[in-house]
């Protein structure tokens, strides 16, 4: 597998771990009750992924997905981008939850959405990242000769 859709593979599987972070931090806070700690996982998971998977749906849409279009048929890939303007926005609705730095959510009822929004952002997510790898990038690896491959994601990480 080339390096940079190694790369590519293991930006997924980082977001997918600090997704994990998030949602096992609001969990933690629904049966719990507040904690700080808590609430600093779910910040720092928040911005990792809210930093990153921007620069990365970029890259994706920008150079990835045009150089598949061409030899992957069957795949939509506006599936693909229409899934990244969801996931940014259900990021977005978390991100107006959490509460500032040293400030309690005010109701439970913050805590209960922050918590369903947290699953089901976790749940678009990884859904997204698994058809990702398995329909687009693994099936690239096994049906695009390594030259191909090399073009395709050579400029992965260039501005």
């Amino acid at each position: 597998m080339t390096g940079t859709l190694t790369n590519l593979l293991k930006e997924h599987e980082r977001a997918l771990v600090q997704t994990a972070f998030l949602s096992d931090a609001a969990n933690r806070i629904y049966l719990q009750g507040y904690n700080s700690d808590d609430m600093n996982v779910i910040r720092t998971s928040v911005d990792y992924i809210s930093n990153d998977f921007q620069k990365h749906c970029e890259n994706e849409e920008r150079k990835v997905y045009p150089g598949l279009k061409d030899f992957i048929t069957g795949v939509e890939l506006e599936v693909f981008m229409d899934e990244h303007k969801k996931i940014i926005r259900s990021l977005e609705l978390i991100k107006h939850l959490i509460p500032r730095e040293n400030e309690i959510p005010c109701s439970w009822e913050s805590v209960l959405e922050l918590k369903k929004r947290s699953r089901e952002f976790a749940l678009l997510f990884s859904g997204h990242i698994q058809r990702e790898n398995d329909c687009l990038f693994l099936v690239a690896k096994q049906i695009l000769p390594q030259k191909t491959i090399t073009q395709i994601f050579k400029n992965w990480k260039q501005k």
